[in-house]
Order: structure tokens, then C-alpha cells, then sequence
């Protein structure tokens, strides 16, 4: 069997270049961040995913500032008479009056219950966890699939770090909506749930793979497996080489 190639060091240098004291830009011309596009919640969450990513190569004071700044975005984002999270931000600090989609409040979500179950500052958890907690009744009411898969996930990682009886009935919710509208389909010639792949596809299998061990359920990881083999042939050329797609807008 040949040798692995060591994997590069992890460099937080661009996201550095990228951050300012609010939180990462939403675009960047070449090497450097456009600060005319602002801020995005969608953007912030990924980036405390990241966070928590590097702390295992890096450590936790590696981190800390960054992921303190990322949950502080997310608490400013979060209105409380909708119970929602707003998305798009000025450089100014202030924010665009427009309806998020359910993908941000998704992934807002799923980056607050890794936080939960991965951070260790506990006061940083208890912020996490407060924040996920308040936002889980409207986000519940997300109708896109992605959204929905998002959120699962987080009360996955939510139930790990601080389980109640809210976020597993969210969870049990969740996961029946996906598993009724996936599994019907995995013996289809096409069993997407859309026309075509646009993106963050893997979201949907892995969902219910993790879904079927909190619902104890053979048949929904049988049906999220024999899914995910099928996007990932489906993203294979004849030649082998696989191609993830991006976005298909």
C-alpha cells in the first residue's frame, strides 16, 4: 500500500486577513476581503464550525477569540420577536431589513449545537446552548430540506452537550419529516428530492444516518447510505474523478 502524504499544517492566516473585530466578510476580491458586501450570518456559522475544527490541531487558545467573536455575531443576530436570526450585515455593523432564508437559520443552528458539544469554555457552552434553545421553536418550522437536515444535525450535537426533552422532541420531529420524504424514493432511478444537485447535497444522507442511531431505526440508515452511494456515483465522471458540486444556481 503506498504512503499517505502528510496532511498541510493548519494556517488560519486567510481567515485572519479576512476577520475584522465584528466578524469574517461575506466576499473577497483575490486575497482581500470586500468590505461592500458586509457580513453574513451564513458565512459566521461556518466559520465556528471551523473554529471548533482547528482546536483539535491547534488547541483551544488558538481559537478562543475567533469563536467567542463568531457566538457574539450569532447572539446580535438573533431577533427575539421572530425568533429568528437575521443574515445579512453592513460593514457599519447594522443590518439589512430582510427575511433570512432558512438555510442561514440552518446553519446558525447547527454551528451553535457544535458548539455545545465541542467548545471548552463551558460559559461559552451555556451561551450556545441558551441561544440554540430560544431559536429552536421557529427554526423548527423550516420547510427546506437542507434547513431541516441543518438543524437535525445541531440537535445531534446539541444532545451530546446538553440534552433536554425540547431538543429531542425537535430532533424526533426532524427526523421523521426527512425520513418520510427521502426514503420513499431510494428505490427510484432518481431518488433526490429536487430536479437536480445544486448543493450542500451531502447534508441529506448524512442526516439520516445520524438520525437513524437516535431513532434506532435500520431502515433509514440502509435508505441514507444506499442515497449517499448514489450522489457520490452520480458526482463521479467516467474516468473516476469525483466533482462535489458546489452550488447548481
Amino acid at each position: 500500500m503506498p504512503e499517505q502524504a502528510p496532511l498541510h499544517p493548519v494556517t488560519r492566516a486567510y481567515l485572519d486577513v479576512l476577520t475584522d473585530d465584528v466578524g469574517i466578510m461575506q466576499h473577497a476580491i483575490g486575497s482581500r476581503p470586500d468590505p461592500a458586501h458586509g457580513y453574513c450570518t451564513d458565512d459566521v456559522a461556518r466559520a465556528l464550525e471551523v473554529d471548533l475544527l482547528h482546536q483539535h490541531e491547534l488547541g483551544w487558545d488558538a481559537v478562543a477569540t475567533s469563536a467567542w467573536r463568531n457566538v457574539t455575531f450569532l447572539e446580535e443576530a438573533f431577533d427575539p420577536a421572530t425568533g429568528r436570526f437575521r443574515n445579512f450585515r453592513r460593514i457599519d455593523g447594522s443590518w439589512l431589513d430582510e427575511v433570512a432564508s432558512e438555510d442561514s437559520q440552518g446553519r446558525a443552528m447547527l454551528a451553535l449545537g457544535s458548539t455545545v458539544a465541542l467548545a471548552a469554555d463551558p460559559s461559552m457552552v451555556d451561551a450556545a446552548a441558551s441561544l440554540f434553545s430560544r431559536a429552536l421553536p421557529a427554526t423548527l418550522g423550516s420547510r427546506a430540506i437542507r434547513a431541516q437536515a441543518s438543524v437535525l444535525l445541531g440537535c445531534d450535537a446539541a444532545m451530546r452537550g446538553a440534552p433536554s426533552g425540547s431538543t429531542a422532541l425537535a430532533y424526533r420531529k426532524l427526523a421523521e419529516r426527512i425520513g418520510a420524504r427521502m426514503e420513499p424514493r431510494v428505490s427510484e432511478a432518481w431518488p433526490w428530492p429536487e430536479q437536480r444537485l445544486t448543493y450542500e447535497n451531502a447534508l441529506l444522507p448524512r442526516a439520516m444516518i445520524v438520525a437513524s442511531r437516535f431513532l434506532d431505526s435500520r431502515s433509514m440508515l440502509a435508505s441514507g447510505l444506499a442515497i449517499l452511494d448514489w450522489l457520490v456515483a452520480e458526482q463521479t465522471d467516467p474516468k473516476g474523478h469525483f466533482a462535489p458540486i458546489g452550488n447548481g444556481w
